[in-house]
């Protein structure tokens, strides 16, 4: 077992590892607390310490614990959460029973699409399929796909096909509904804006801004609009190019003198 850590600043990067029969601990720095950019734990610290392990007597592995408050647990490797109806597969884990009161998988639901795929559909639709996908709501399938270019979005529904559904597929990174913001006064005595983040689940998909009864512009690809408004309660609309549309209200402070 080992863990490596970066702190602030690049002063200090260290390893620590573990086996029944050694400790093994590497810092790695300068004496003075100088910090070195590229001064990463597990990129100068953690070679030292697996070859200080290499260079030790072979070891054992530890002993396994008594799980008398532990319990085998079926849960979706995708979200970590406990399997549900529709997860297609699934880790068995030992976790504290505590855990089987937890929720299982929201993200796994079954969907209808064509034959081929491409778009959602009903299921009276000659050749329609029900597939169990992985779907995440927008915001999170933001952040999700920066680090997982695997992840599959919810198809399109077919042309002509009347929405049956609540899904949006737009949701606000920020600001949040509801939100008080202060906005600054620059030196020269103008308003610093606000730029608003909006994640769409259909890539390409073209989005158009309104500020209260404004029209702002229209984005796609990066939905990022800067807004100055004024001090006072707005609403931000955002609609999409197939009709979607969100909004939220927000209340603005700070910016009367």
């Amino acid at each position: 077992a080992w863990k490596t850590g970066t702190s602030y600043g690049f002063r200090d990067a260290w390893a620590v590892g573990v086996t029944p029969e050694y400790a093994v601990g590497v810092w790695a720095g300068n004496a003075d607390g100088e910090g070195v950019p590229g001064l990463v734990g597990a990129r100068t610290a953690g070679p030292v310490m697996f070859d200080i392990f290499n260079i030790l007597p072979p070891t054992g592995w530890f002993e396994a614990p008594v799980y008398g408050e532990y319990a085998e647990v079926e849960v979706c490797p995708e979200s970590g959460c406990l399997k549900g109806p529709y997860c297609p597969v699934c880790d068995t884990l030992q976790l504290p029973k505590a855990a089987l009161r937890s929720a299982p998988c929201p993200y796994h639901k079954p969907v209808t699409l064509t034959a081929d795929g491409r778009f959602r559909t009903t299921a009276g639709d000659m050749g329609a399929k029900t597939v169990n996908m992985f779907l995440l709501p927008p915001a999170m399938e933001w952040y999700y796909r920066q680090h997982h270019p695997e992840y599959k979005a919810l198809p399109p529904r077919k042309p002509g096909i009347v929405r049956n559904d609540n899904f949006i597929p737009m949701e606000f990174i920020y600001p949040e509904n509801g939100s008080t913001i202060f906005i600054p006064r620059q030196l020269d005595g103008s308003l610093k804006g606000i730029v608003c983040n909006l994640a769409h689940s259909t890539p390409g998909e073209k989005v158009y801004w309104h500020l209260d009864n404004s029209y702002l512009g229209c984005t796609q690809y990066i939905h990022q609009m800067t807004v100055s408004p004024l001090p006072g309660p707005h609403i931000i609309t955002v609609v999409d190019s197939s009709g979607n549309s969100l909004s939220i209200r927000l209340t603005i402070t700070g910016a009367e003198s």
